[in-house]
């Protein structure tokens, strides 16, 4: 039985890593004014920034509203999201 991950927001997964707008851009390795972007639907994140992104929140990439465009982009590609060694990565099919 396949279970339903459950998703959250980015602001909400970011607040619920106890993370402000400055310190999670930094880990993340993105600006502010992207991360505000992102979080109010203003522009969408590649693949790559929402897997910093994700990895800085400590959430599957696939958790976050905000990167499903990024996500179906990658599988619509004839890729799949997976995890190794705790870290997701991008593999083909």
């Amino acid at each position: 039985m396949e279970t339903e991950l459950q998703t959250l927001g980015l602001r909400a997964a970011r607040k619920r890593a106890g993370l402000g707008l400055e310190p999670c851009a930094r880990k993340a390795g993105v600006t502010v004014r992207l991360l505000i972007g992102y979080e109010m639907g203003r522009q969408r994140p590649g693949i790559a920034n929402a897997a910093r992104l994700a990895r800085t929140l400590g959430v599957r990439v696939d958790q976050i509203e905000e990167f499903a465009p990024a996500v179906r982009e990658v599988e619509s590609a004839g890729f799949v999201l997976s995890e190794a060694n705790g870290r997701e990565k991008v593999a083909g099919k």
